[in-house]
């Protein structure tokens, strides 16, 4: 006889959404004021990324951003210009009006306000967590390791290798540390274009 436990549920509860706070603080101490939750991409940002304005919007500078406007992310920093400082570390951006510390660039990219989305078609580094997971035939991407520490802590960026995925691996990546970045390659099918 199978004995049932009336207090198992096997119905997993619902993992909470990742968060991360903006605070408002003093700028000569970093002394916290005050604090909100914010939603989490599902993919963090890396130094290197470019990324694209989806919906426009004004900075706290009063800079104007229209669709298609991009921004390259330099390094994360505890700056905090305007007195917001995200739990995740600020941003040094670069971007079309000049470069300038941003707080809520995850929250951007939760909110569909920027993404990686047409950084392939316009030949962008996207970050590597959205390179293709299962091999196509004919199908290879290029991936990069961009201001990665190596030996004695040296900040390297390696050249770019043509891959595949297999095993949860890339295929012929020479390094013992993993891409940071990827790039598809343009389209060819030999059976459809010819050799």
């Amino acid at each position: 006889m199978e004995h049932i436990n009336p207090t198992f549920n096997p119905m997993p509860k619902p993992m909470p959404k990742p968060t991360y706070t903006i605070s408002v603080v003093n700028n000569a101490n970093y002394y916290c004021r005050g604090s909100s939750e914010f939603p989490r991409p599902e993919c963090l940002p890396q130094a290197g990324d470019v990324l694209v304005v989806e919906k426009p919007f004004r900075t706290l500078a009063g800079y104007v951003y229209q669709v298609g406007s991009r921004l390259r992310l330099i390094e994360r920093t505890l700056d905090a210009p305007f007195g917001l400082l995200s739990s995740l570390g600020n941003w040094v951006v670069e971007c079309p009006f000049q470069e300038s510390v941003w707080t809520n660039i995850e929250l951007m990219i939760a909110e569909g306000t920027l993404s990686y989305g047409r950084g392939a078609e316009a030949g962008e580094w996207l970050p590597i967590s959205t390179a293709p997971k299962v091999r196509e035939p004919y199908r290879m991407f290029v991936v990069i390791a961009v201001d990665v520490r190596v030996g004695n802590g040296t900040r390297y960026t390696t050249d770019p290798y043509c891959v595949w995925p297999e095993d949860g691996k890339f295929v012929r990546w020479p390094h013992p540390f993993p891409p940071t970045h990827w790039m598809p390659l343009p389209d060819y099918n030999p059976e459809t274009r010819g050799q």
